[in-house]
């Protein structure tokens, strides 16, 4: 107490400039009337760049105010910087820098470092909430769309039985030819290619004569024959 006496009567000894040159002028908080104005100076809180002064413990509790979830979106809004309090009321400073706030109070950069990482989780939580409702909206699209698409999957499975399995085709043009009857002769000639081949087996020949004798003896047509009882 007779230190802080003996500085009171030092200081107030002072000239004006010799207390600017010694950063000695007495601060004023603007946030709380309870701060002892005899022992606040510049280096006991933070001051923006218009001359708004807030002491550390009080701006320590501005920086934590601001960073709880109800005041999040006003957080988020400023980019997750400090500003000044008097900010909304039309002050035009730049915000606090990390430094100026660190040299003010520990505790209030330790805060905003929080708040920051709070900011982070719940951008992410969003981002998260948003892949779900795509998600969601993607398979209830796909259950409306699973009906008409059963449905095309039958008529394109129909449609490859019928030109692929059903219809008979030339194996040198895939041309689809007329279907042939029992007792007809198995060795054929594309009407649009000319390829002679085993109605049997498919396989190609080099000559009528040539597929006639191979119909004739097809393995197809004894391999089955084999099987019967």
């Amino acid at each position: 107490d007779i230190f802080k006496t003996l500085m009171k009567i030092r200081v107030s000894l002072l000239t004006t400039d010799e207390k600017v040159e010694h950063n000695l002028l007495q601060k004023e908080c603007l946030i709380s009337a309870e701060c002892d104005t005899d022992t606040l100076h510049k280096e006991d809180g933070i001051e923006c760049s218009t001359g708004h002064f807030i002491c550390a413990k009080d701006f320590t509790r501005l920086v934590e105010s601001q960073i709880e979830v109800e005041t999040l979106g006003k957080f988020e809004e400023r980019g997750g910087m400090m500003r000044c309090p008097f900010f909304d009321d039309g002050c035009k400073s730049e915000p606090f820098t990390d430094d100026e706030i660190k040299l003010t109070s520990v505790d209030a950069f330790v805060a905003l470092m929080k708040g920051r990482m709070r900011l982070k989780v719940s951008v992410y939580e969003r981002e998260i909430e948003d892949l779900r409702h795509k998600l969601r909206d993607c398979e209830n699209m796909e259950a409306m769309e699973l009906p008409e698409r059963r449905e095309r999957d039958i008529q394109n499975a129909c449609h490859y039985i019928t030109e692929n399995i059903l219809n008979l085709h030339c194996p040198g043009c895939k041309h689809v030819y007329a279907e042939v009857e029992e007792g007809d002769c198995m060795a054929v000639t594309c009407s649009t290619c000319n390829t002679h081949f085993c109605g049997y087996c498919q396989e190609m020949c080099k000559s009528s004569l040539q597929a006639h004798k191979h119909a004739m003896q097809c393995p197809e047509v004894f391999s089955f024959i084999r099987t019967l009882p």
